[in-house]
């Protein structure tokens, strides 16, 4: 998996406007791609300022609406049993809750990501997947204007 830590594109810090709604893919070091209401956005931006700093990095990713959703292909090497693991929070400083995130592998819920406050929270969760190319998607599932932050993202075979 590549760009777990969504430092890509490099958006800023500390400054208001230090954030993007769906930065565009670029091969080789942002291989996410944005939809809807998602973006990146960089610590002590207008998103983030009621969190904490990223936990990896300067930046996290952020799901705003029901329509938004971050996606990436992937390739597992070999059938099996994996933990996806993550951290997400909610928005600190604009209408906190009740945004989660329901992930999926291909079209298939494999669970969802549901923090309870502006304190990033670690999400594993166990999913079956066959050798070969995948798509793993975080989707946004709020009515109205909720946030949803998501960094660390990994995927590990089980032993």
């Amino acid at each position: 998996m590549s760009n777990n830590g969504f430092e890509k594109p490099a958006v800023g810090t500390d400054d208001y406007y230090a954030f993007q709604y769906n930065p565009v893919t670029v091969a080789d070091t942002q291989n996410w791609t944005f939809t809807g209401n998602a973006g990146v956005t960089g610590n002590n931006s207008g998103f983030t300022s009621g969190n904490a700093t990223a936990p990896d990095g300067t930046q996290v990713a952020f799901l705003q609406t029901d329509d938004s959703s971050i996606s990436q292909s992937i390739s597992f090497p070999t059938s099996g049993i994996y933990t996806l693991s993550t951290v997400t929070a909610q928005r600190g400083n604009w209408n906190i809750g009740p945004q989660r995130a329901n992930v999926y592998l291909d079209d298939v819920l494999v669970g969802m990501a549901s923090p309870t406050s502006a304190t990033y929270e670690k999400v594993s969760l166990a999913i079956s997947a066959s050798a070969g190319a995948h798509v793993l998607s975080f989707k946004g599932v709020a009515g109205n204007d909720c946030t949803l932050f998501i960094d660390q993202v990994t995927l590990v075979l089980q032993q």
